[in-house]
């Protein structure tokens, strides 16, 4: 059986904008999109942020889980009638443990959750399909042999927009 791995922040769950709301209250300021861009999507971090900072971010946004929007009110239908054709594995750099939570209070259907440390950890020999919001992961999986569907995205500068 197929196996699709789906990303989850970006992609199911909706947490740039509410996570960026408190990195914003943090630095007393608006970020510009190259910050923006720098903080969720290259290092996970900036001049005046650590990754650990940011990681604690993060699980602060999620501890309060019921107030994180699904990016998409039909992707409990998607889920469930794509779980009849293939097994979804949801994969995440996300650590907190509400993760799992989310999901169910949001009826997102899945198999197996995964949690990776880096972009490498997300490359499986199992999963043949990925759904993915970041260019730089869709690169790598695609560059390793993997089929990527890369969701549209205001970061994705420079990449052709689909006829479909």
């Amino acid at each position: 059986m197929t196996v699709v791995g789906i990303d989850l922040d970006d992609t199911l769950s909706n947490t740039s904008e509410p996570l960026l709301a408190i990195i914003e209250s943090r630095k007393g300021r608006k970020l510009g999109k190259n910050e923006i861009y720098g903080i969720f999507y290259n290092k996970l971090e900036s001049e005046d942020l650590t990754r650990s900072e940011i990681i604690e971010m993060t699980h602060k946004l999620w501890k309060d889980y019921k107030k994180i929007e699904i990016l998409d009110k039909r992707i409990p239908e998607i889920t469930d009638r794509l779980r009849s054709l293939a097994k979804i594995y949801i994969i995440t750099f996300n650590t907190s443990p509400m993760i799992s939570e989310w999901l169910n209070s949001n009826s997102v259907k899945y198999d197996k959750l995964i949690v990776c440390n880096g972009t490498a950890e997300k490359l499986r020999e199992e999963i043949g399909i990925y759904v993915e919001d970041s260019k730089e992961v869709a690169e790598f999986l695609a560059e390793n042999g993997k089929k990527v569907i890369l969701m549209e995205k205001p970061w994705h500068d420079g990449i052709p927009k689909s006829a479909n």
